[in-house]
């Protein structure tokens, strides 16, 4: 349990489980200290969709993204991808998902950031 983010354990679930470099959790947690300072807004439909003021330029290449379910529990999904021509391509770098619409972007950010803590270089993360 993360109380000092506010999170508890059961709010949000990681997804995806990738290794990661030192590098690049460096640069991911960057670009989640930039989104903390954003009114970023999610849309919730059953594709990902780009998230609107991210701006890319200022996120290093990375642009939030989310999605719903359409099938019941109708989980809500937040993951960061790599951008190519101002649009979010392949699969989310880092991913979570949460039972309830999250009220706000320190939340997202704070489960993001969780994930990014667990992984490990060179091995996947631990559940």
């Amino acid at each position: 349990m993360y109380q000092s983010s506010g999170l508890h354990s059961r709010e949000y679930e990681e997804l995806e489980r990738r290794s990661m470099t030192k590098a690049d959790k460096k640069k991911i947690g960057n670009v989640l200290d930039q989104m903390e300072d954003r009114d970023v807004s999610f849309t919730w439909d059953s594709k990902w969709s780009k998230a609107h003021n991210a701006n890319t330029s200022q996120l290093d290449g990375y642009k939030p993204g989310s999605r719903i379910d359409s099938t019941e529990p109708h989980a809500y999904h937040v993951g960061l991808f790599k951008v190519k021509n101002k649009q979010i391509v392949g699969d989310p770098v880092i991913q979570v998902s949460f039972s309830t619409d999250p009220e706000s972007i320190g939340i997202v950010v704070a489960a993001l950031r969780q994930a990014l803590n667990a992984a490990s270089p060179g091995r996947p993360w631990a559940v």
